[in-house]
């Protein structure tokens, strides 16, 4: 891969038009790795799940049913909770798209595990499914 690239700039090197050649340097050694990003992503949404779940609990443990004060407050709360419920399965969705991607990105360290990133994504959407439902199951348990 390396030997290639480098016979690659020597053709270039010898382009008459240079905005040809730094173009095509560029489109061979993309700034960002895509495996980097799926990577980044999964440990961000792994990070913004948990922070889900101790919020969720964390209304669980401090709900108090007799409480009007907190009655009023559930609401809010319950949305912000589907608000940012939403927006990790969004990440989640695009980040299995670029994990398909990163699939085909040459690579100079050999394969790379998509199947486990696809099954860490899954795992992740699963948990998703599970706070949606146990919050649900807590809201109407706060109304009783």
């Amino acid at each position: 891969m390396i030997g290639m690239s480098l016979a690659t700039l020597c053709i270039i090197a010898t382009d008459t038009k240079p905005g040809s050649a730094a173009s095509f340097i560029l489109m061979m050694l993309p700034p960002k790795s895509a495996r980097k990003a799926v990577r980044l992503g999964c440990s961000k949404t792994l990070t913004s799940l948990s922070h889900i779940y101790a919020s969720l609990m964390s209304g669980w443990i401090t709900n108090n049913p007799s409480s009007k004060e907190l009655r009023s407050g559930l609401s809010a709360r319950a949305t912000s909770f589907r608000e940012n419920l939403a927006a990790v399965a969004l990440q989640l969705r695009n980040l299995k798209e670029t994990a398909r991607w990163a699939r085909w990105e040459g690579s100079v360290r050999g394969y790379w595990p998509y199947e486990e990133y696809n099954r860490l994504v899954d795992a992740q959407q699963e948990m998703i499914a599970a706070l949606a439902q146990v919050s649900r199951g807590l809201h109407l348990v706060a109304y009783l």
